[in-house]
């Protein structure tokens, strides 16, 4: 499913993501995206941000423009939203994240973003191999698109 957000959104999600950025440099965070330097972690927390607004979008629900909300649903209670501008990519579970959460992957970069499918935190660690794309840390499981439920009859399950 495919969504292009507006410019007022993509500046929304431009400003939640900036903060969410600032939040974390001032506490000290370690980065756990897809970020290969300070740059492109200013840019994918943006895009984190904007592709939740383009979910959110898409399901016709509220988003909250959440900061310093780790571990909380970013969308109603147990929806988790992963983003990653390959269209290949994978999704990314971590070993702390929720097993009775559900795992959202979006893909692209503003303003158009393609809802890939969703899978529980328990079958992502159950089905997707641990290891990471570089090599390098963070480690995670690696679901692939394929096993991925896609949004049919299962959408009123999320």
């Amino acid at each position: 499913m495919r969504v292009v957000l507006t410019q007022i959104e993509m500046e929304v999600a431009a400003l939640v993501g900036s903060r969410r950025r600032a939040e974390s440099k001032k506490n000290g965070r370690k980065d756990r995206l897809e970020a290969n330097d300070k740059q492109d972690a200013w840019a994918s927390d943006i895009e984190g941000a904007a592709a939740e607004m383009a979910y959110c979008k898409w399901r016709n629900r509220y988003w909250s423009c959440g900061c310093e909300t780790f571990h909380a649903a970013d969308v109603g209670t147990k929806e988790q939203i992963r983003w990653t501008k390959w269209p290949n990519g994978f999704c990314r579970i971590y070993k702390e994240d929720l097993d009775d959460h559900y795992f959202v992957l979006v893909t692209g970069a503003s303003p158009v973003f393609d809802i890939r499918g969703w899978i529980s935190g328990a079958d992502g660690k159950r089905l997707g191999p641990w290891g990471s794309p570089n090599k390098m840390p963070p480690f995670v499981h690696m679901v692939a698109q394929k096993d991925l439920h896609p949004f049919t009859n299962t959408l009123k399950m999320l």
